[in-house]
């Protein structure tokens, strides 16, 4: 039976109550489900979905990204100080860990013992609801919630970031909040790391208070296998809980917690709004057998304030990038500057600013037998020059172009250091943030130059690795300890070494500076660019590698023709054919995606046939001057 009563339009009864007094609009939306309810019987869970979708439209007012709503501040390491337990906060991150879900009471039973009378409650949206000094809480956790950790994006640009936040106050005025009631979580698994690829474990006991775990675990969940704890503090009408506890500019991050939305995997981008509610350091919870005990299951408020989300979505990795259909003048207009970006971030090379721009085009479009198909790596070598690589300007020639981009050094102090794949830590039951622990169209930047003479330990050895893994199949080994699980990811990727790189990149590509050319400052690569060229580059590598490139009949047939003479030509080998022609389908593509086309043609074939070409012209001499050098070394 259905005893909900379904606002007509909460955006437009609430819209400014619900900037400032989200936690009241909730508690009156309950109220009103209650009113044609048999004796005041809690109601089912429709009046909360029905909010939701009214406070969906009104955050975001359309599922397309660049609509949201200004008035909604933006949480920040600069804002969590001044920003208030109650107040509506909007947070852009991804998705670095996934906890158990947890109960909690959608509705519960308020008795006044003065007056001897009862009054129905919910707690959704709250951790910490208002409970009088005359008050006994009836509570039965009656609905779940899923919370996740969501981490700054690893790797993005600053005119990315600046580009997605709504024009809007940045900060908040601080309220007053009556605190009383807690829940708690179990903890589930998943993780990542944060933008200067140092690896920092997200929990660490900053929330314990001395119980052991032992003693924790002896209690048995009531209801399958996720746990309720709802805390029950002893306070008056007149008590006010302190505002968030100050982060010191030490914000990591923040749990979200969802309420009947999808959970997002892994590593996705993710936007939510929802309502700032961290518990004190010290918050206690009260489990199942009435027991008191430290809430230890997820990271210090302090570090990842908790949100409870009232709208949430997830985002493109092409964000905030809306990608347009593709116009084929346009494109060819765009390309032209981007080379020149690249070209110049290159020493002048042009050949390699071509196969750097296939490859930031490039994205894993389907996975047969586990096979990552559309993605294209390249090794990119000989990028010394003097005392200065190609690598000191390259990574932050990508950052001015694409949302995200990140540099890897493969240093060997660094490599025997620590795990570049996420792992779990069970001593604080969640997942360590990690370098490859990327959201999907990061472009990564490998430097192999900085890999030194020396012995890989086992760590080194398991690094090197996973970046390989990373490479051919697209995809990060999850630690478990007990098991590893493998997450399929999209990161297009470029590898810059001296000699060609240990690696297994599809493409390698020996640099030629242009004659007189040096290494150019980011500035010059960059700045002196108009700001609209930049707008329009970005605007045409978003769109060019979200579109598709279909391969038509009348272009099966040159295909097929080329593809069967070049296995004709190479009839004696017994591998890597099929790779190869792969590949230059996967080229092939990519040039005709590059110059604007959504269908090969006989132009966008031939223009590849004739960049490998190069390639292996490049490929033999560079061979052929390092047989020379070789035989010069060794003497008569």
């Amino acid at each position: 039976r259905n005893y909900c009563l379904v606002a007509t339009s909460m955006v437009q009864l609430y819209a400014d109550r619900l900037l400032r007094e989200p936690l009241a609009v909730a508690q009156e939306a309950f109220a009103t489900s209650l009113q044609n309810a048999p004796d005041n019987a809690p109601a089912s869970k429709e009046w909360a979905e029905s909010l939701m979708r009214e406070c969906a439209a009104f955050a975001f007012g359309t599922k397309t990204a660049g609509q949201a709503c200004p008035e909604i501040p933006v949480l920040s390491r600069e804002t969590a100080d001044t920003t208030a337990p109650g107040t509506l906060v909007r947070y852009y991150g991804m998705v670095q860990d996934v906890h158990d879900q947890e109960y909690y009471p959608l509705s519960f039973r308020v008795v006044n013992r003065r007056t001897n009378t009862h009054e129905w409650r919910t707690a959704i949206f709250q951790d910490l609801v208002p409970l009088g000094a005359q008050e006994d809480a009836e509570v039965y956790p009656n609905d779940q919630r899923q919370p996740i950790t969501l981490v700054p994006v690893p790797g993005e640009a600053r005119w990315a970031a600046i580009a997605r936040r709504p024009s809007g106050p940045s900060s908040v005025v601080n309220n007053s909040h009556i605190s009383s009631s807690s829940l708690q979580s179990t903890g589930r698994k998943r993780g990542r790391e944060d933008a200067d690829q140092q690896a920092q474990p997200l929990g660490g006991g900053g929330e314990e208070a001395g119980t052991s775990s032992a003693d924790a675990n002896a209690k048995r969940p009531r209801a399958d296998d996720a746990t309720c704890d709802t805390s029950i503090a002893p306070g008056s009408e007149d008590t006010q809980m302190a505002t968030s506890s100050s982060s010191n500019g030490t914000l990591e991050g923040i749990i979200a917690k969802l309420y009947g939305a999808e959970v997002p995997s892994v590593g996705s981008l993710v936007e939510v709004v929802g309502i700032m509610a961290q518990l004190p350091e010290d918050a206690v919870t009260l489990d199942d057998d009435g027991d008191l005990h430290a809430s230890a299951a997820l990271p210090a408020s302090s570090r990842f304030p908790r949100v409870h989300v009232i709208a949430s979505r997830v985002v493109s990795p092409h964000h905030p990038i809306i990608p347009q259909p593709l116009d084929g003048a346009d494109a060819q207009r765009a390309r032209a500057m981007a080379l020149e970006v690249l070209a110049k971030a290159l020493g002048g090379d042009r050949l390699a600013a071509e196969f750097l721009l296939l490859t930031t085009l490039s994205r894993v479009y389907s996975r047969p037998d586990t096979m990552p198909i559309g993605k294209l790596s390249l090794n990119i070598s000989a990028v010394q020059r003097g005392n200065r690589s190609v690598g000191d300007v390259l990574a932050r020639a990508l950052q001015a172009l694409v949302p995200a981009a990140t540099p890897i050094s493969m240093h060997l102090d660094l490599l025997n250091a620590a795990p570049l794949s996420p792992a779990k830590n069970y001593s604080t039951n969640l997942l360590q943030q990690r370098p490859l622990q990327l959201p999907p169209g990061t472009h990564v930047v490998i430097d192999e130059t900085a890999l030194s003479e020396g012995q890989l330990n086992p760590t080194g050895v398991r690094n090197v690795e996973a970046l390989a893994n990373l490479i051919r199949w697209q995809k990060v080994a999850y630690d478990f300890q007990f098991y590893k699980s493998d997450f399929p990811v999209d990161i297009p990727v470029v590898v810059l070494s001296e000699g060609k790189s240990i690696l297994p990149a599809d493409m390698h590509l020996p640099l030629a500076f242009a004659e007189g050319a040096s290494l150019c400052d980011l500035e010059q690569v960059v700045d002196a660019m108009p700001v609209a060229h930049l707008d329009a580059v970005r605007t045409y590598m978003a769109s060019a590698r979200a579109a598709e490139c279909a391969i038509t009949g009348d272009a099966s047939k040159f295909v097929e023709n080329d593809l069967a003479e070049l296995r004709q030509r190479n009839s004696t080998q017994h591998g890597g054919i099929e790779g190869q022609m792969h590949t230059l389908l996967t080229l092939a593509r990519l040039v005709s995606l590059s110059f604007g086309e959504t269908e090969l043609t006989q132009h966008a074939w031939e223009y590849m046939k004739q960049l490998e070409r190069q390639r292996e012209r490049r490929l033999a001499a560079a061979a052929a001057e390092a047989a020379q050098s070789q035989e010069r070394a060794s003497g008569p």
